[in-house]
């Protein structure tokens, strides 16, 4: 299930599946990995900030410009709003 339509929130789509508890993870991956971009390894949590103008001008533009922070350092990325790869990405501490 992707994001609805009308959602508010910026951000790359995210999509939900369900599976058997009893399907092995291996087999799992091995039939998303055609269609969808599949990473075994463990996640690291991500704290995101959005940033805008007062009056929405990125958004209006459908542009994201969003501050990413992590145990592993900051990154500020400027990418187009529903897309995942970003136009801009360099490393930040601190959002401006």
């Amino acid at each position: 299930m992707g994001r609805r339509p009308d959602s508010k929130t910026p951000g790359p789509e995210v999509r939900s599946f369900a599976a058997p508890r009893r399907l092995p993870v291996r087999r799992l991956v091995e039939a998303a990995a055609g269609n969808l971009a599949v990473s075994t390894r463990a996640g690291q949590p991500a704290h995101v900030r959005y940033l805008d103008t007062f009056d929405r001008r990125l958004r209006r533009a459908g542009v994201v410009l969003e501050h990413v922070a992590s145990s592993g350092g900051g990154t500020l990325r400027y990418r187009v709003l529903g897309a995942g790869t970003a136009l801009v990405d360099v490393p930040a501490s601190a959002p401006p």
